[in-house]
């Protein structure tokens, strides 16, 4: 069961990309005690998500959690949970781990769900967090929450939650800056599960309590490897958002996004003991998991850092892009640093050092001056938006505080900084117009830097900064590793706000590490004073909803110490007029001033050349977009014309910025010119709608410079974080000197500006020629109006379109008629200047109604470079491919036309042994091989044994036997890769006279099946299956941002693919195809198959599922099969297998299919339920169209061997030689032609065949020979056809379940493999048999004859003495328990039994598995299948009268069995050691020794040896078993004799003579002798006495 966590509950979260995971969730388990009795909590086990998703692939994987008690203050723990947790996001699939058969999932320790970097061996720890003190800031919004309200009432207090606790401080009352001087202790061990502390600043109402502000802090920022987690004393900045004073995670304080309000900051610090080293207190108790509230000492903060005052000082150039309806109201800017107000500024201002005031002229300077002036917008003519201009006049703002000194830290940042930026620029995509050289002299110059730079980074020395008193524990100890701002804030982020009419528009937030100021330039801010172009955006109504921008923001800002105020202004545009104090003539007293005055003012003329672009489909409902592009420079602002209707627009149009003015002087403006801002924008009927927005920087020209064209560039269009799409434009900033006439441009320029992009900016364009396939349409959604559907494809790319033919019938024949169709055009010679190819369904059903569209973003994925003919023959050349044989060598040859002898003289040196790669489309390898004339007879007769005894041999073996050989060793896909490298290079290339090698071939050469680990369309070699045809995602409605939500507005597929190549050839050339035929008479597309139906016959093999999902509530499945092809589908549901999640089907399903019409198989596995209908469990789907037109010929695998009988018979419906014939006329390859044991492909003159058959002899079984040769040239086609492709082999492959109503989220896998043949043909071969084996029946005798050195448990109730009552328990599965007689009263710890066990078991041998069938329940109707592990388990105990001791235990598996010592002497725990050579009972059937037991203690130590034990194994089959007839214990047949035990062994209520005589007798001798003399001795004396009395008394 599992809770979700709601967001006032998350622990934490963690940002990915621009979405953030947060919350928690819990496993808890259960003990259901009935229908009456309500159920029982035994353990829960909570997890983070941010934890999970920082997990390799994003998950735990059969880790086991603790179970903990949630009703107990120590939160005991209740047992372990094995689960599986996983966290992806929208449209992710689950990685499915594969097993590891080495390791042993059953280990609690090993796999104890830990995070990264948590070690199961953890011991407690107390974490202390101390709370000193707080600034608490009043928020200042209109619409702000009820804190705002009652912000002079405010008690506050400190929450901090960790570890699943939670602790609070005092409350103090009507304080906003309260002081705690308390301290909350947490009891945990380390390192702990929860990864992150959440620190919470509270206000206490009447009833609860409401949020103020929240922060984060991570432990892995705050600890390492080398010490414990350690924090402070240092503040950290509470931050809030800002029109509705709710909180905003503040993960990270350089985040521009989080928090929008400074809201105050809290002094704490955080230190970690383990209670081993604490030392001994008052507050040493018991550690359990709870938290404990403790007074604190002040904290003298003179003594950790120093004050120091820092300025901000902001100079606002202009505001535009303002909204038309702003136009009427008064705008200004404020800045802030800290607390917004300035009745808030008094409180920061109490921490400056006494006697400090700022006084100038006699007069003391007001700290804050944060506001511009209020103005109106201005809106000109036509213009979509407002603005307000400073002219020459820019204010000045500025505000000044007190803080501590520790801008080391935003230092540190800065240098990484740096950097990573300068890395970053270099190794961004070069220009293409860089040659390669060039880009890599150019990297090696930036490594070589970057080198340089990092030493000087390691070089400064930490002590010069941690010497100060300006730096905590946490600063020293992170000296060694990535010095960042976070988590120990400095100074608090600043704020720049958008206010009309004293209501805050919009507010944006900039790091502190960004403005700070420093003398070295490499630790500066990357904006410090430096005019920057500001985004304002207004708040988010909604999450994921589109950015609101409401104004673009110019203004420089400067943050650093008071004292370097003189130096605020020096990285300004140059072309002001002095500032008295500043600059030149500094002076640490002088005044801010109120404005900067520029003296430097130049026109400019901006022309923006808007070329074409490509959108993103969706940005309207019919996925298409009415598109023009809006140019923003300043104030002005023009919009081109409207493209209608167009994912691919070409505006080819040319904006003009008249009299653009710009303050500074020339050359500033010419290293900086100002930002553009350009929009994309849809037009609809009622609004405009933005698609995108990007930013450029123009190209500048000065009066004296001449004129050259700008160059296009491709400018990256985002919507938010969205990519939306691309467009190429250039922009050129143009002086101007009162006359426009002085600018030397292109006459048609001057006499008409705003026209078309002038050719010398527009790309060199080349004749190319277009070829489409129009192949089909597949998939095809409903229509609402009109049922009927008649799809027409239009292709348009770089100003053509090229329509396809009609489909007039969708239900029988969903293909094009004439489907290859050509058109010429003209496209860019540069890539870069591709334009975008979109594909247009439209219905001709709906009066030509527009239907959907796709679009690929450039035309260079479709680009070929076709090869000549003469190419094209340069590369054919003959290949002779060997025969294999037991005796033979392969020697490595390349011949050509200058060869003149296939073989080398006898004293010719062979070539060296080497791996060679050739090229994919090289087939110049040529490889014969080297026989023994005299032993080729006996050769012969070998081989045909070994044949004739492998099919006698194969009437045993089924084709699960070769499935579960071929899974041996192959866990992953790299091995699969390799192992199939592997054989080509051994087959291919085995050096002469290495016999050991030939042999290992020829040993591993079984045939064997490739198990893939994932889809066939997945491996690499085979491409996904899209050679031939390529399938596009036909789109319709609007994008909605969600991945999965956007998939439903696939409306349909378009089937086929494209070329594109430059035509026409020059004079005299021949382009060909692939295979050879000339391009003129048919283009490229001409080897295309036809799309003419095709009658298949479809073999569906399903192997078996593992890992499905439990669809009932006993947490289990009872899948069964159903396949669906086009209009027909089979239900299996008569052979479901009951209460499984791991089931093996071992199914084969026979379908007759018609291509297209019937091209998706879907595989469904379905869960059966007696009452409703059935639940799906998983499905896939299979496109079956690409796999049968594909080159790699994935209709049947091809097999490892050739044989014509038993289990690994050939399937196919055509043998190997006529499949070669067939691909040899398909590549235009002359062949094949079979000579002895060669196979010649290719043309090859009439000598070199002479000389091949003359060193040849021709072998006696031609037939088969010859398919055994081309099956070896099939299986190497990727190395002899000049395409270099490879064939599918015979193969299972693994496949992903998904439930339709989960995207993305897997459900299991499924083994399976597809046939499919041709109908009508030649008769089609019978299908494969992979009906699951039955198990095998086998009897398990164990005889446990003695034991030694078992450890003595008891002590004796009369006498102490040390002892046991030994007895033995096994068994095999769990409810067949077997136990043998006690040996009561071992004294020595030695055993004595002669005890027999017989366990009767099925076992699957491929599995290593015993197969257990039984009915789970009475209300099942059929028996469960059950698989457990084959292990014996044998346990030693104490026999007692009230409970047993568990004594020691000895586990078994029987395939994999320690060897057994053969003396007691020699028995020792190192022979069940992982390490201990091991044996099969399977194989060795019977064998005795000795094994030793051992007991595992809970605390982890060193296993200890309990005892010894003497016994014997012997496995017998059922046949085996019956003739050989045994009795269980000491019974017959066979009976065992009766051990041999000391008299002392017995039990002593049951035999009181024998206790006497072995027990009291030898201990109490003395005791007993000297009671009889003394009984004698008194007996006597009173005789006597008597004797005499009655003497004397006679």
């Amino acid at each position: 069961m599992t809770t979700r966590g709601s967001d006032t509950r998350l622990p934490g979260c963690y940002k990915k990309g621009g979405w953030r995971i947060k919350g928690s969730f819990f496993l808890l388990v259960y003990q259901i005690h009935g229908l009456v009795f309500n159920r029982k909590l035994l353990g829960c086990v909570r997890f983070d998500v941010a934890t999970v998703w920082k997990q390799p692939d994003h998950q735990f994987y059969h880790k086991w959690a603790v179970l903990l008690d949630r009703n107990s203050k120590n939160n005991d723990v209740r047992g372990f949970l094995k689960c599986d947790v996983t966290v992806i996001g929208e449209g992710e699939t689950v990685k499915v781990q594969e097993s590891d058969a080495n390791k042993d999932e059953d280990d609690i320790e090993g796999n104890l769900l830990m995070p990264d970097g948590v070690t199961p061996e953890r011991q407690r720890a107390r974490y202390t967090m101390r709370v000193y003190r707080a600034d608490i800031v009043s928020p200042t919004t209109n619409n702000a929450s009820s804190l705002c309200r009652s912000a002079d009432h405010i008690n506050p207090f400190v929450q901090i939650s960790f570890a699943g606790l939670k602790g609070e401080t005092t409350k103090k009352k009507n304080d906003k800056a309260p002081i705690w001087n308390e301290e909350l202790l947490f009891y945990d061990s380390y390192p702990p599960l929860w990864q992150r502390i959440r620190l919470q600043l509270r206000n206490s109402e009447r009833v609860g309590s409401s949020l103020i502000a929240a922060h984060v802090l991570d432990l892995s920022t705050i600890s390492s490897l080398d010490f414990l987690p350690t924090f402070g004393p240092a503040f950290v900045n509470l931050y809030d958002s800002a029109d509705t004073g709710t909180m905003c995670s503040a993960l990270s304080p350089a985040s521009p996004e989080n928090g929008q309000a400074y809201r105050g900051r809290l002094l704490l610090a955080v230190r970690t003991e383990t209670l081993d080293s604490c030392a001994t207190s008052s507050h040493m108790e018991p550690a359990k998991r709870r938290v404990i509230r403790e007074a604190a000492e002040p904290l003298n903060e003179g003594e950790c850092w120093k004050m120091e005052e820092i300025l901000l000082v902001g100079v606002v150039w202009d505001i535009s892009m303002l909204k038309p309806e702003l136009k009427r109201k008064q705008v200004s800017v404020e800045i802030s640093f800290g607390d917004m107000t300035q009745a808030g500024q008094q409180n920061v201002a109490e921490a400056a050092p006494d006697g400090i005031s700022r006084q100038t002229n006699g007069e003391t300077e007001p700290n804050i001056r944060s506001a511009t002036m209020p103005r109106q917008p201005v809106k000109d003519g036509s213009a979509s938006y407002s603005s307000v201009s400073y002219g020459s006049k820019k204010p000045c703002l500025f505000t000044s505080s007190w803080w501590p000194a520790v801008r080391h830290r935003l230092y540190h940042s800065n240098l990484l900084a740096h950097l990573a930026h300068e890395l970053e620029t270099v190794i961004a995509r070069p220009p293409t117009w860089i040659s390669e050289d060039e880009t890599e002299t150019l990297l090696r110059d930036a490594l070589s830097k970057l080198r340089i730079r990092c030493a000087d980074y390691l070089s400064i020395t930490p002590k010069q900064i941690y010497q100060e008193n300006n730096s905590t524990n946490l600063d020293k100890m992170r000296i060694d590793f990535c010095r960042k701002e976070v988590p120990q804030h400095s100074l608090p982020d600043v704020f720049v706000s958008l206010v009309a009419d004293k209501e805050r528009l919009a507010v944006c937030r900039i790091p502190a590490r960004h403005l700070i100021f420093s003398t070295e330039l490499d630790k500066r801010g990357i904006h410090c004073g430096r005019l920057q172009s500001i985004i304002m955006k207004g708040p988010e109504k909604k999450e994921n909803s589109p950015e609101v921008i409401t104004a673009n923001l110019d203004i420089a800002l400067w943050l650093g110490p008071s004292k370097h105020r003189n130096l605020c202004f020096d990285s300004l545009p140059t072309g002001y007029e002095p500032v008295e104090g500043f600059g030149s003539h500094p002076s640490e007293l002088a005044p801010v001033p109120t404005f900067i005055r520029y003296a430097e003012k130049h026109v400019f003329e901006c022309r923006a050349f808007i070329y074409q672009g490509w959108l993103k489909q969706g940005s309207d409902k019919t996925a298409l977009c009415d598109s023009f592009v809006r140019i923003v420079l300043g104030s002005q602002n023009k919009d081109t014309k409207v493209v209608p209707a167009k994912l691919d627009p070409t505006w080819d149009e040319t904006l003009v910025f008249w009299d653009v003015i710009l303050y500074g002087s020339r050359d500033y403006i010419k290293l900086h010119p100002p930002t553009i801002m350009i929009e994309v924008l849809d037009k609809d009927v009622i609004k405009k709608e933005l698609v995108g927005r990007a930013t450029a920087s123009p190209q500048v020209k000065l009066l004296e410079e001449s004129y050259s064209p700008p160059r296009l560039q491709r400018y990256s269009l985002f919507n938010g974080d969205e990519f939306t799409g691309e467009m190429l434009a250039a922009f050129h900033l143009l002086e101007l000197s009162g006359d426009a006439s002085q600018i030397d441009m292109p006459e048609q320029m001057m006499q008409d500006p705003v026209t078309r992009v002038p050719p010398e900016i527009t790309p060199k364009m080349m004749a190319y020629r277009i070829e489409v396939l129009f192949w089909g349409i597949r998939e095809v959604k409903h229509c609402h109006l009109f049922s009927k559907m008649k799809p027409r494809v239009v292709m348009e790319c770089g100003g053509v379109d090229l329509k396809s033919t009609v489909i007039q019938n969708m239900k029988e024949t969903p293909n094009f008629e004439n489907p290859v169709l050509q058109v010429d055009t003209m496209i860019p010679e540069e890539r870069m200047y591709c334009p975008c190819i979109t594909f247009t369904v439209y219905n001709d059903a709906c009066f030509r109604s527009y239907f959907g569209t796709h679009v690929q973003p450039t035309v260079a994925r479709f680009l070929v470079e076709p090869e000549t003919q003469e190419q094209w023959a340069a590369k054919m050349q003959t290949v002779i491919l060997p025969r294999r044989r037991t005796n033979c060598t392969y020697v490595e040859m390349i011949c050509d036309e200058t060869s003149t002898s296939m073989y080398d003289e006898e004293d010719t040196p062979l070539l060296a042994p080497r791996k060679k790669k050739w090229p994919l489309a090289t087939v110049s390898a040529f490889l014969t091989f080297r026989r023994n004339p005299e032993k080729e007879e006996s050769n012969n007769e070998t081989a045909t044994a070994v044949r004739t005894k492998s099919v006698t041999d194969n009437e045993e073996i089924d084709w699960w036997t070769k499935y579960y050989s071929s899974k041996q060793g192959m866990a992953d896909a790299s091995v699969y890769q390799k192992s199939e490298v592997e054989d080509d290079e051994e087959a291919d290339v085995t050096l002469l006279g290495d016999e050991s090698r030939s042999k290992r071939y020829l040993k591993r050469r079984k045939p064997k099946i490739r198990i893939y680990p994932n889809e066939l369309e997945a491996q690499p070699d085979f491409n996904g299956f899209n050679d031939t045809l390529q399938t596009f995602d036909i789109f319709k409605g609007k994008r909605t941002g969600d991945e999965l939500l956007d998939r439903e507005n696939i409306v349909a597929q378009l089937k086929g693919t494209a070329k594109v190549y430059r035509w026409p050839p020059p004079q005299g050339t021949v382009f060909v195809t692939e295979n050879g035929l000339n391009v003129a008479q048919g283009g490229l597309l001409q080897d295309m198959p036809s799309n003419a139906p095709v009658k298949l016959s479809v073999r569906v093999y399903v192997v078996r599922a593992f890992g499905l999902c439990s669809r009932d509530l006993n947490g289990k499945s009872d899948p069964y099969l159903m396949i669906k092809l086009g209009s027909r589908s089979i239900s299996d549901k008569v052979n479901y297998f009951p209460r499984q999640l791991d089931p093996t089907f071992g199914r084969c399903f026979e379908l007759e299919a018609i291509l297209p019409r019937d091209n998706t198989l879907t595989v469904c596995v379905m869960d059966f339920d007696i009452a409703g209908l059935d639940d799906i469990v998983g499905e896939t789907s299979i496109n079956l169209e690409n796999r049968y037109y594909s080159r790699h010929r994935a209709t049947c695998g091809l097999a490892s061997s050739y044989e014509v009988a038993g289990y690994n018979r050939w399937r196919d419906v055509s043998k190997p030689s006529h499949i070669l014939q067939n691909l040899c006329r398909k590549c235009n390859i002359s062949g094949p032609k079979y000579i002895g044991g060669h196979i010649v492909l290719g043309d090859c003159d009439e000598v070199k065949l002479q000389e091949l058959r003359e060193n040849s002899r021709e072998s006696e079984d031609e037939g088969l020979n010859q398919e055994e040769l081309a099956l070896y040239a099939l299986r190497r086609w990727h190395k002899v056809c000049r395409g270099g492709y490879r064939l599918v082999p015979e193969h299972v492959e693994t496949r992903s379940l998904f439930h339709p109503k989960k995207p993305g989220i897997e459900q299991g896998k499924l083994e399976m493999w597809v046939d499919m043949f041709p109908m009508g043909e030649v008769p089609l071969p019978p299908p494969v048999d992979i009906t699951p084996p039955p198990p095998q029946e086998y009897e398990l005798r164990v005889i446990i004859w003695n034991t030694e050195d078992v450890i003595l448990q008891d002590d004796s109730f009369l006498i102490g003495e040390k002892m046991s009552d030994i007895f033995v328990k096994g068994w095999l599965v769990g409810d067949d328990v077997q136990t043998t007689d006690v040996h009561y009263r071992s004294l020595t710890g030695e055993g004595n039994f002669n005890w027999r066990f017989i366990f009767r078991f099925n076992y699957h041998a491929p599995e290593n598995k015993i197969i257990i069938v039984k009915k789970d329940s009475l209300f099942l109707r059929k028996l469960t299948e059950h698989k457990i592990p084959c292990r014996l388990h044998l346990q030693i105990w104490d026999n007692d009268f009230i409970r047993n001791d568990l004594l020691g235990s000895l586990t078994f598996d029987l395939a994999k069995m320690p060897r057994g010592a053969r003396s007691c002497r020699s028995c020792g725990l190192n022979i069940v050691s992982k390490h201990a050579p091991r044996i099969s009972l399977f194989k060795m059937s019977r064998f005795k020794g000795w094994w030793p037991f051992q007991n595992v203690p809970p605390d982890g130590l060193q296993p200890k040896l309990t005892g010894k034990l003497e016994a014997e194994f012997t496995l017998l089959t059922k046949e085996e078993a019956e003739r050989k007839p045994a009795g269980f214990g000491r019974n017959g047949p066979d009976p065992l004799s009766l051990p041999k035990r000391p008299e002392t062994s017995f039990l002593w209520l049951m035999n009181p003579v024998r206790s006497f005589k072995h027990i009291i007798l030898p201990h109490f001798k003395g005791v007993f002798l000297i009671s009889v003399i003394s009984i004698i001795i008194f007996v006597g004396l009173f005789l006597l006495i008597r004797y005499l009395i009655n003497k004397f008394t006679i």
